[in-house]
């Protein structure tokens, strides 16, 4: 089973308006570790209101409910969406050569990232990317 879950967190969910029922979410990844149905979560990070720390409870809860791979990726603002239309209010950086410099997968030449918000800096996000690509690494193996 494959899921968009993008974050654990309500704030977070609001921004892209995602209203995801966690305990829903919950019961779900129990009841398919139970029948023994392999599970694959997907988060994204460069979200408003993130940090460095609510992305690893997002992480982290997908690893204690067993989720056989979680991916994670860098938040992109595609044009005529309501976030890249509000991304001042939010304080939203966005930028090319740091997700090509950070994330190997990344092309500098494709859709900037989002490196940058109120609530991360540049080298919080570079966290989370580190962490995301530890994921593909060593935990989706």
């Amino acid at each position: 089973m494959e899921f968009g879950l993008q974050t654990i967190h309500k704030e977070e969910m609001k921004f892209i308006d995602r209203g995801n029922n966690m305990k829903k979410v919950g019961d779900i990844l129990v009841a398919t570790k139970a029948l023994n149905i392999n599970t694959e979560l997907s988060l994204i990070y460069g979200l408003p209101g993130q940090t460095y720390e609510s992305f690893k409870q997002s992480v982290d809860y997908c690893i204690h409910h067993k989720v056989r791979r979680i991916h994670a990726f860098p938040l992109m603002l595609l044009r005529g969406t309501p976030l890249h239309d509000n991304k001042e209010k939010y304080d939203l950086v966005e930028s090319h050569e740091v997700a090509s410099e950070s994330i190997p997968r990344v092309q500098s030449n494709l859709i900037p990232h989002v490196v940058q918000s109120r609530t991360f800096d540049v080298n919080e996000w570079r966290k989370m990317a580190e962490l995301a690509e530890l994921l593909e690494k060593q935990y989706n193996v």
